[in-house]
């Protein structure tokens, strides 16, 4: 069955648009006949030659052109007889697509999925937890090939026998958009096997203390104490209010402690702000922040049980529900990672001008 992922501008033309059609994977090949049926754009090579698509693991998608002011009502294409039809109200690109799971054990797993970068700079990490609303994420990574990547990222830390969500979300310019949600189950931790008692080793007998007239008593030494090697740092967001106006000025605070033991060294700061949020300004305690979409702050060194404050001013271009997701790193293992990431939510409004 055809369906059609998406539009997206051109950058070239305000009548030009790229238009990805793609069709179900069914895990059979499909014969797609570019004939009378599939007049999809002024050509591009597509016009009139079939072609035999493998569908792999993923759905296929091919990319062509829609002039908007040559074909006002839309453009289409058949597969097994079913149309499916682009139009400027279809959905906006999706970046990459959501994939399966491998190596997957009681306390980890690896995600996977497919970046169509097409040839942009393009961001990519994978949304993970419990439910719906993820809580984790990997770390960035960039790709910008021409054709899609397969992309894969390890995660640990898992609980057993538990149902995990994930998707994979891809950032190019100033277009955000995400994979669809998948879920995994990871086994139960095996039982455990009981040992057989140790064998008892009778102890040795003490040591005869000899002194002799003058000598100096050897005094032990304790051991050094190891240095402690975790820290745990801790994000909390603030503000603003539930419900926003559309082009007024809000305020996010971020605060992060860390709750030790260790220090925590090269510590960073990421917000990503989704659509509908615009970046005013930002004030971070350590060198300069930079980036739009996806903001980036050195935090420095943080000393367990001290505290700094990253202040965001963002404003709403858009009514409806705006999100933004923060999380902040450093080179220590982390004590719990949950605390780690957390997603505001705000709901903007336009106000109707009084006459």
């Amino acid at each position: 069955m055809p369906i059609v992922d998406c539009i997206t501008p051109s950058g070239t033309d305000p009548n030009l648009r790229w238009i990805y059609f793609g069709y179900v994977n069914t895990g059979q090949q499909q014969f797609i006949d570019f004939g009378d049926a599939n007049q999809v754009a002024p050509g591009l090579g597509y016009q009139g030659q079939p072609t035999v698509f493998n569908p792999g693991s993923y759905p296929r998608v091919f990319r062509a052109i829609y002039n908007v002011s040559g074909y006002p009502d839309g453009v289409g294409w058949t597969v097994g007889g079913t149309t499916a039809q682009a139009t400027l109200a279809s959905p906006r690109c999706q970046a990459g697509a959501t994939g399966p799971v491998s190596a997957l054990t009681p306390t980890g797993a690896t995600l996977h999925g497919l970046v169509e970068a097409d040839g942009a700079q393009t961001a990519h990490y994978f949304n993970y937890g419990t439910t719906i609303a993820y809580g984790q994420s990997t770390l960035e990574r960039q790709t910008s090939s021409a054709s899609g990547v397969l992309v894969s990222e390890p995660i640990t830390g898992l609980l057993p026998n538990t149902t995990y969500h994930y998707r994979l979300v891809a950032s190019s310019g100033t277009i955000t958009t995400v994979g669809e949600d998948r879920t995994f189950t990871t086994p139960a931790l095996p039982p455990a096997v009981e040992q057989p008692p140790a064998p008892v080793v009778p102890a040795a007998p003490e040591p005869v203390t000899v002194f002799v007239p003058g000598a100096t008593i050897p005094v032990p030494v304790p051991a050094a104490a190891a240095a402690p090697t975790a820290a745990d740092l801790v994000l909390m967001r603030s503000g603003p209010r539930a419900r926003v106006r559309v082009g007024r000025t809000q305020t996010i605070r971020l605060r992060v402690s860390n709750r030790g033991p260790a220090t925590a060294t090269k510590a960073g700061l990421v917000a990503r702000l989704g659509d509908g949020l615009r970046l005013v300004s930002v004030r971070g305690p350590a060198g300069r922040c930079w980036g739009r979409t996806t903001v980036r702050c050195p935090l420095g060194t943080i000393a367990a049980g001290r505290r700094i404050t990253v202040t965001l001013r963002v404003r709403a271009t858009r009514a409806g529900r705006l999100t933004d997701t923060v999380s902040v790193t450093a080179d220590q293992p982390e004590a719990r990672v949950a605390d780690n990431v957390v997603t505001g939510s705000i709901r903007a409004r336009r106000v109707a001008r009084r006459r």
